[in-house]
């Protein structure tokens, strides 16, 4: 939390918490694989 703060002020209002932490989750499987490409 808090790494985007715009994206979560507006979703988490509207989004319901668990695919609100599918997004997180995904956005932390991303993150080892974008390392390793660059």
């Amino acid at each position: 939390m808090g790494m985007y703060p715009r994206y979560e002020s507006n979703k988490i209002a509207r989004i319901n918490p668990v695919s609100f932490a599918l997004e997180v989750l995904s956005y932390y499987a991303d993150f080892p694989a974008n390392r390793a490409v660059s």
